[in-house]
């Protein structure tokens, strides 16, 4: 689901597909149109806009997360028996 929902703000939101994605919506899957269509058919708009606020805040959480990361890999060093 997660999938159809980002193709479709690929598709119909062109800010997106231009910040976070190198290549051209127009050529998705080798079939383009198509399979977008396939694809995004059972998305709706709510859940699309939901979809881009749960993304956004992923990126937001992420400091927190290297803060984390960070502090647990000099426990790490710290606590490794050295040989």
């Amino acid at each position: 689901m997660r999938e159809s929902e980002i193709i479709f703000l690929r598709k119909y939101i062109p800010i997106v597909n231009r910040a976070y994605f190198p290549e051209s919506i127009d050529e998705y899957g080798g079939e383009g149109e198509s399979i977008i269509k396939n694809y995004t058919r059972d998305v709706s708009i709510l859940k699309a806009v939901l979809r881009l606020v749960i993304e956004l805040l992923k990126y937001l959480i992420l400091p927190r997360y290297f803060r984390v990361l960070k502090r647990k890999s000099k426990i790490f060093k710290n606590n490794n028996f050295n040989f």
